[in-house]
């Protein structure tokens, strides 16, 4: 008689994740008098800006609160520079703007030319979904970001006091085993659960719950990696 062993661990994808502006690529608010800023875009984790071919810009500033947040020098000729918002490092997030009101200075001889923009993100879940990947079930969670500046998903916590990586996890003893599949089957085929779903984001926690319900072939793996139902799926997503 074999012995399927199901344990209960807490999933938590770590590191941080870049989730880019949905925004990318389009004009951030430019006058239509401005003959100095072309274009103001946010792409991936950057802010960049345009500048008209008629001028002759020395340097560009990025401030907030008079605070100077970056510079650089603009070359004869040159219409194109870029301000990282955020900067990755091996481990995570080296550096990460703050949200909020900006002005980006352009200078031209003795003339400021300014542009005044908001970088603020605004980013939700908007899809859950579960995924076969090397022999074990994932949920995988998609988020949207339709906000003028970057975000971050620094952490993703799934927990259930009975949801693995693979699931179904339960207990038929106290030692978390069941003795043979029927028992498993019995105790899980169609049944539904509620998971918990957090994402620690920049400056935001974003908080849903999956109902999992287990169905579909059962697939036997070695005790060390569990068994699961190859069609577990989620049926709702509720806020």
């Amino acid at each position: 008689m074999s012995s399927h062993r199901l344990g209960r661990r807490e999933l938590v994808a770590g590191g941080a994740t870049l989730v880019a502006t949905g925004l990318a690529g389009c004009t951030a608010g430019i006058d239509s008098g401005n003959d100095v800023f072309e274009s103001v875009d946010t792409n991936e984790g950057a802010l960049e800006i345009v500048l008209a071919d008629d001028t002759d810009i020395s340097d560009v500033t990025l401030t907030t609160g008079g605070e100077v947040v970056n510079e650089t020098s603009v070359s004869p000729g040159q219409t194109k520079v870029s301000f990282p918002l955020v900067e990755m490092g091996w481990d995570g997030v080296d550096w990460l703007y703050q949200p909020g009101e900006y002005t980006m200075t352009a200078r031209e001889g003795d003339t400021d030319h300014q542009h005044e923009l908001t970088l603020e993100p605004d980013t939700e879940i908007v899809n859950l979904r579960t995924v076969e990947r090397n022999f074990e079930i994932f949920l995988e969670v998609v988020v949207a970001n339709e906000g003028s500046g970057p975000d971050i998903v620094r952490d993703i916590d799934v927990t259930h006091d009975t949801v693995d990586v693979q699931l179904p996890f339960g207990e038929s003893d106290s030692d978390g085993t069941y003795s043979d599949i029927a028992e498993l089957e019995s105790e899980w085929r169609d049944e539904e659960i509620d998971v918990p779903v957090r994402l620690g984001m920049a400056g935001d926690v974003l908080e849903v719950t999956a109902t999992v319900r287990f169905e579909g072939e059962i697939i036997e793996q070695s005790r060390s990696r569990g068994t699961y139902f190859g069609g577990t799926t989620i049926v709702d997503v509720s806020s």
